[in-house]
This record gives C-alpha cells, sequence and structure tokens, in this order.
C-alpha cells in the first residue's frame, strides 16, 4: 500500500512555457491503447482523450493511468469515452469510486501521470489571455456530493523558482440533471500580465485535494459527462455576459497605494455601481461607471485591508483588496 500512498502525496503542478490552445476540448478524439503487459501493470486497454502520447494532443487527460500502478495496486478505469455527446459524436464521462480505503474522484484535465516518477504534472502551456470558460455537462451525483470545474493561469517566478496563480475561475454543479446543461464562469485575474500556464479540471466529486490526494473526500458512483469546453477572450456581448455563471471583477494593483482600477473583464461596456466598505461591512464611498475600466482615488484611505463590491445586470460580485 505504500506505494499508492507515495504516488498520491507527490502529485504537483508542472512548469511550462510555451503557447498552446484548448486542444481536443470538443472531445472528439481518442487514443485506444494497451498501457503496459502484466505483470508491470493490469495490461488493460482503455480510451484516452488526444490521440498519440504528445502532450500537446493529450492536452486533457484522466485518471486512467493509475490503472497501470500495478502489484495489485491498478486503481480502477475512472474516464470513458461516450456516444451520449453534447455535440459531435464523443464525449467524455468520469466517474468517483472507491478503492480499498481510499476515495477516487472522477477526474479530467490538463494532467499527465508519471507512474515511474509518481507524479501527476497538472500544468499545459498557455498564454493567450482567457476572460472566461465553458462547458456543456450532465450529473449524477450521488449522496451529497457535487461536481466542480476549475481553471486556474499560472506565471513563472524565474527569481523564486515557482509557479504563481495570476487568473482564476471555478464553479460547483449541485444538481443533478439528465440533459445537456451550459455552464459558463468568468476568470478572475490579479495582474494584467500573460500566464504561460494553464490547469483545468473537471471532477465529479468537488473534494480533491490535489496536493495531498489520500486527503480527497466525495461519494463513489457520483459521474459527470463533459463535451465542448472552451476558453473565451475578449467583449462577448451583454447577453453572453447575464449567461455568466460566475462573473470576473477586475480588481488592480492589489495591494494599491494611491489608485485602485476596477472592471469587469468580457463583460466591459456593461454599466456597473460599485461601493468600498472597510472590513467590517461600513460603507466608505461609492459611484457608478459606464463599464469600462473605471479608477478610484484611494489615497485617503487608511493602510488594511478594504472590500469592493460591484453591482451589474442584477449580479453582485464581491473582492477584499489591501491598501
Amino acid at each position: 500500500m505504500r506505494r499508492l500512498t507515495f504516488t498520491f502525496l507527490l502529485f504537483t503542478a508542472a512548469t511550462l512555457t510555451t503557447q498552446a490552445q484548448l486542444t481536443n476540448g470538443d472531445l472528439e478524439t481518442w487514443t485506444y491503447a494497451q498501457w503496459s503487459t502484466p505483470p508491470t501493470g493490469s495490461g488493460n486497454s482503455y480510451d484516452e482523450p488526444g490521440s498519440g502520447t504528445n502532450r500537446t494532443t493529450h492536452f486533457l487527460r484522466s485518471l486512467n493511468a493509475l490503472n497501470d500502478l500495478g502489484s495489485g495496486l491498478a486503481i480502477p478505469v475512472s474516464c470513458f469515452k461516450t456516444d451520449t455527446a453534447h455535440g459531435g459524436s464523443y464525449a467524455a464521462r468520469i466517474r468517483s469510486q472507491q478503492y480499498l480505503s481510499y476515495f477516487i474522484p472522477g477526474f479530467l484535465g490538463t494532467g499527465d501521470i508519471n507512474i515511474a516518477s509518481q507524479t501527476l504534472n497538472l500544468g499545459r502551456p498557455y498564454t493567450a489571455h482567457p476572460d472566461s470558460f465553458s462547458t456543456w455537462y450532465k450529473y449524477a451525483g450521488v449522496g451529497g456530493d457535487s461536481a466542480r470545474f476549475e481553471v486556474i493561469f499560472t506565471l513563472y517566478d524565474a527569481l523564486n523558482q515557482v509557479s504563481v496563480p495570476i487568473r482564476y475561475g471555478r464553479a460547483d454543479v449541485k444538481t443533478n440533471t439528465s440533459t445537456w446543461t451550459k455552464l459558463k464562469f468568468g476568470i478572475q485575474w490579479d495582474t494584467v500580465a500573460a500566464p504561460d500556464t494553464a490547469i483545468i479540471i473537471a471532477a465529479s466529486s468537488g473534494g480533491y485535494n490535489l496536493s495531498n490526494f489520500l486527503s480527497s473526500t466525495g461519494d463513489p458512483g457520483s459521474q459527470l459527462w463533459i463535451d465542448d469546453m472552451t476558453l473565451w477572450s475578449g467583449f462577448v456581448g451583454i447577453d453572453d455576459c447575464l449567461d455568466v455563471h460566475l462573473p470576473e471583477l477586475l480588481v488592480y494593483p492589489n495591494p494599491t497605494t494611491d489608485q485602485l482600477y476596477l472592471g469587469l473583464g468580457y463583460c466591459e461596456g456593461t454599466p456597473f455601481n460599485w461601493t468600498i466598505k472597510d472590513i467590517r461591512g461600513a460603507e466608505i464611498s461609492n459611484g457608478n461607471s459606464d463599464g469600462l475600466q473605471t479608477m478610484i482615488d484611494v489615497s485617503t484611505l487608511a493602510y488594511g485591508t478594504y472590500i469592493v463590491q460591484l453591482q451589474f445586470a442584477e449580479k453582485t460580485i464581491v473582492r477584499k483588496f489591501i491598501k
């Protein structure tokens, strides 16, 4: 059992530096191959998104390679090609499961499992400026389980030799649905710098823990169908803006000293009202914007943590900033 524990505890994110798009986001391309032969591993054959073994063509991967652990530790296959698709011919179905005393959430995302080094490299090269993420899904959760979609963009800090998250978005699916349903959420950003790496995760159980996979939580049997994953950039119009699950709020620089800039990213051009409050919720100032980038003078504020709230199109977004 030690090897299984060791494998999951060493799951880490990779640092990558070249540009790529969301390859095979429609999940039309799959590879059917036997990943090993007994007694090294299970010797099972299964479908995996992408073509060949190149990381670019295998932009989206599953945890199916854990089936190749061998020595009686082969984790059952958890990602399946299905012809029950939203668009095209194929989609993906991922399933959470219990293996011995361990809970394994169904997973599909930008990851490569390396059995030899016992790591999961999560990153994919990406240097574009996406504003939102969308997908189509169906969900059959068990018990009180919920699914999760998560997008993280990072930039490598050469001085400190660490990848720093600079853009982020997430949405949870808590309601079961047997029909294809659209999900779209904004990607919040803390800087205008371009990322070098994208991390995309879809999980049939949202209680996953990538730094210590053995502590993941959820209900075995929860299933998530996924199709047509897309990253969007630029202004998409008010109708599409109202369809966003988790709108973006651009607040920078953060921390700040004199000026604070507010924006709505892909919803640019949508008028909004803004309010600044102290950490206890007392209102300090407010105003309105035509939806373009807005500058607020905060030079007279005392040093500390504050709350900025934006209201637009019957939506409310709240972020914190530091003076």
